[in-house]
């Protein structure tokens, strides 16, 4: 009997392929572990699946991949994404899936897959100001099959500090706003939208490196190569710039704290 039954899972094994590696998931919220949101700002959350050995295996080494099934034509809507308020109570507002990725995920070692949600600036206008928690969960227990990840993973969660927008705002604030605006343009593909905010951001911060960089990969996307070569290159040399300058601060820095420890020890061995 039991060596029928050894026989039946060698056999299953065969057809169904190995289990299925756990994922690790990481969820942020508008780029961050905890985000303090304003009114009438969109809130993206992006989730990070990634094989539970971010390393290359060795020659010869066998790892399992991740392997996740989908649901409705994509992975990610195996994923339940809600917002709690300060009581614990489920939030209802419905978050929006940008571009659903592929449907199966397969990751082998050092490998990631990433998925998109949002609130839009309308959506997060109609919340009250409080704190809020966002919580993802990967449920597969229904869907799985043979080879594929069977189980219920939390990705963590992340406080949102949701407050009015003030009446006048920071330059850092405005930029804040700004990149936000942006971002979320470019999820819903409005390319052309998304740009108009970075070059906003740019005027309201021409030394800004990040500014410029997003500015040059949603050129790139809109196919503006050309375009996307400058603001990549302003970028690099912003941040080149903006790197020399540390380093020749840190330099005098170093220079004024060598001098006082050289008085300290002038002080220190001289003759009463």
């Amino acid at each position: 009997m039991k060596t029928r039954i050894a026989l039946l899972t060698t056999v299953m094994a065969a057809i169904c392929g190995a289990q299925s590696a756990t994922p690790e998931l990481s969820l942020s919220a508008n780029g961050r572990a905890r985000t303090q949101l304003r009114s009438g700002q969109p809130l993206i959350l992006e989730l990070s699946v990634m094989h539970p050995q971010m390393v290359e295996p060795l020659e010869g080494e066998e790892r399992q991949p991740v392997v996740l099934p989908a649901l409705d034509e994509s992975w990610a809507k195996a994923v339940r994404v809600a917002l709690y308020n300060s009581t614990g109570e489920a939030v209802d507002v419905a978050f929006t899936l940008h571009t659903p990725p592929e449907q199966r995920l397969v990751l082998n070692p050092a490998e990631q897959a990433e998925a998109a949600w949002s609130l839009s600036p309308e959506q997060t206008a109609a919340l009250p100001e409080g704190a809020y928690v966002v919580r993802a969960t990967l449920d597969t227990s229904t869907i799985a099959l043979g080879d594929e990840w069977n189980g219920t993973l939390e990705a963590g969660e992340v406080p949102v500090d949701l407050r009015a927008m003030p009446a006048e705002p920071t330059s850092s604030e405005r930029a804040e706003h700004l990149r936000l605006l942006a971002e979320y343009a470019a999820l819903r593909n409005a390319l052309d939208e998304a740009i108009a905010h970075t070059e906003d951001w740019i005027r309201l911060q021409p030394e800004n490196a990040q500014a410029h960089g997003m500015k040059a990969e949603l050129l790139e996307r809109a196919g503006r190569t050309g375009e996307a070569f400058q603001f990549y290159g302003q970028a690099i040399a912003i941040s080149e710039a903006q790197q020399q300058a540390a380093e020749m601060h840190a330099r005098e820095q170093h220079g004024v704290l060598n001098q006082r420890i050289a008085d300290l020890m002038r002080r220190l061995v001289a003759p009463r």
